[in-house]
Formats: structure tokens, sequence, C-alpha cells
């Protein structure tokens, strides 16, 4: 199954993320200039400067993930067969236990492709054990919540576009689990899309999802609930139909992206800004390069940049604008963030949003 990276390479619009020389497809996906393997996750190209270091890093963290589900779920066998736990409260951790257990299997099977592509190099510094794998909220947000959380980007997207926009190209990143490309892709009826994160698990989520497929996941609220039956429920993930033209996906960096100048009418960031681990003088005018001349950037985030780049709404504005892009719209948009129905607990931002046109 090959279609993916076919298409990607049938655009024209791809380049090594080392040497950005041209891409051909023969066993993985092969650099002409630099000789540089880039392999593939099913059909998703792994287009990273450094391959091997990426995978090591993911299956490290995805070895992690394993060990610390199954010492949860054994912790909770423990509580569950002590004397001294409150019976209702066991009744719910029987519950959670199953849950966890189930969604373990569930993400293995899912990430059978990312554990065949070997060992890769292992990370020499410690990585997150949780962090990367609770992204599982994520997929369920996107594809299963009825909160209405997933369309308050997507709204603000197409109002802040041009009413009468013709979209040719997409490219999201920091797309996560695609719904937000999905929605926009559909509603421009946009003919080339391209997703693009660095999160394995969200990539091969959604492109089961997308293509027709269902993914069942327990989200679990272990606190913060009303009542026992909040504290485990059942999603079934499925895609509201699919989309038409070229939906693609990607693993990439957003420091190294992989595509030639000009490839793209439209590019969106969400939630990315801040969380890209680079000066905002340096990543806007990456952005601008991408885009073809009278494009448009269009940002929608929170603003949690990092000590010695803490940028300001103001300032974020100025240096797009020192970037070679003319701001259209900008103003704040107060979203809730990843708050299902099911907890007592909120996070609310007031998001950051601009559409921009390079000049």
């Amino acid at each position: 199954m090959n279609n993916n990276i076919e298409r990607l390479l049938a655009s024209g619009k791809l380049r090594c993320p080392a040497c950005s020389q041209t891409l051909q497809l023969r066993d993985s996906v092969h650099c002409e200039g630099c000789g540089r393997a880039f392999p593939l996750l099913t059909d998703i190209p792994v287009l990273m400067p450094d391959p091997d270091e990426f995978i090591g890093l993911w299956q490290n963290r995805l070895g992690n993930f394993v060990a610390s589900q199954q010492r949860n779920i054994e912790s909770n066998r423990r509580l569950i067969a002590s004397p001294d736990t409150y019976p209702p409260l066991k009744e719910r951790l029987e519950r959670v236990t199953r849950a966890r257990a189930a969604n373990l299997e569930t993400l293995l099977e899912l990430m059978a492709p990312q554990r065949q592509l070997g060992p890769g190099r292992p990370p020499t510094e410690h990585t997150d054990a949780l962090g990367s794998f609770m992204l599982i909220v994520y997929l369920l947000r996107d594809w299963g919540w009825d909160t209405g959380e997933v369309d308050i980007l997507c709204d603000k997207v197409i109002e802040i576009l041009p009413d009468d926009l013709d979209l040719e190209s997409l490219l999201v990143l920091g797309a996560g689990a695609c719904r937000d490309s999905f929605n926009l892709h559909k509603y421009y009826g946009c003919p080339f899309t391209v997703s693009v994160d660095i999160a394995p698990l969200m990539l091969l989520g959604a492109r089961r999802i997308v293509s027709g497929g269902e993914l069942n996941l327990y989200q679990i609220q272990p606190n913060n609930v009303r009542n026992a039956a909040d504290n485990v429920s059942y999603w079934q993930l499925r895609a509201p139909g699919r989309p038409e033209g070229d939906f693609l996906y990607m693993l990439a960096d957003a420091m190294h992206l992989p595509f030639a100048e000009g490839s793209f009418q439209v590019i969106l960031t969400p939630f990315l800004i801040d969380a890209v681990g680079e000066d905002l003088r340096e990543f806007a005018p990456r952005i601008g390069r991408l885009l073809q001349a009278g494009g448009y950037w269009v940002n929608y985030g929170a603003m949690s940049f990092r000590p010695g780049m803490n940028y300001t709404a103001e300032e974020v504005l100025d240096i797009v604008a020192d970037s070679g892009f003319r701001i259209l719209e900008h103003g704040f948009s107060t979203k809730p963030h990843l708050a299902p129905r099911e907890s007592c607990q909120r996070t609310v931002y007031d998001c950051l949003y601009f559409s921009a046109v390079r000049e």
C-alpha cells in the first residue's frame, strides 16, 4: 500500500529534509543528492534529517509507554485485591483496568508498523514515558466527542480566509489526529492536502479512521468525574465520510520541512508556533518560503513560548510582518482544550489567531 507516498512524490513538492534535493521511491524513499534513505511507516514517509534517531526515539517512547501501562494495571489489581479499598472504588478500578488493558492491546496493534521498522538508534538521554502516548485523547476528541471543540478552530480559519478562496493546496503543520485537515479539505473541496506531524500514533490512527476504518478506544477519566459512569467510556472512532482528492500524511519536523519553495497556497499552524522549539524569527521566514506568492499563513493557538522567545501577541504579529507577510485578520478566540463532557476539569485558552498573506 504505497498510494500515499506515490501521490506525495507525484506532486513534485517533496525535497530531502537534509540537503533539499529531489526524492525517489525505491524500497524506501531515497534522496538523489545525499543518498539518504527514508523509511516508510506503511505508506507514510519518515522525512526526518536523521531517520534512525527519530525511529529510536519513538521505539523508546513506545516501550516506556507499554511498561508504564503494565505497571498501572498491576497497581490497580493490588488495590482491587486489598480489603481496605472502598467497594464501589473496586468496581470502578476493575472497569478502568479492563479498559486500560484493552487500549494497550489496540495501540500495540495500531503501532505494529512502527515496531517493524527496527530499533533505530536508541536515545542517549531520558525520554518521556507517558506524554507522547497520552495523545490518544486527541484521537478521541477529533473523531469521537460531540462537544464541538473541533469546530471552533476550523470555523475561525474559514472566517479569516477570503470568502472567495479557491483552495488548491493546503499544508497543516502539527496536524495531530488530522480533524482540522479533514474538515478544511472537505469544506474547500481542496484537491491536495498534506498533514504533517512528528507523532506516528497520530498519523497511523488518523489514516485508519479517514480511510474508512474504525478505531475503538476507551476514554479513562480517573479523577474529577461526577459519577461512576463517567469513569470509563467506549468510543468507536469513525470519520464522517471520506475525503476526495489527495489527502496525504507525512512524518516530518517543522524545523526541517521537506518541501520545495512555493509549494502551498495555504499553510495552517494550529497550536504550533509556541511548541516548535525554534525562534519565531527563524520559523516565520521558513513558512514564507514554502508559500506561493500571494499565499496565506493561518495561525491559531496558545502562546506558551519557551524562555528567551516568549513573545507577546503584539510581538508575534510584528515578527510575522517583518518576515514578508501582510497581516489580514488577527485577534483572540476562546477555546476549551481537550475538555470531554465526562470531566469536571477544564482548560480554556484565549488563542491568538491571524491570517497573513505572503507579499
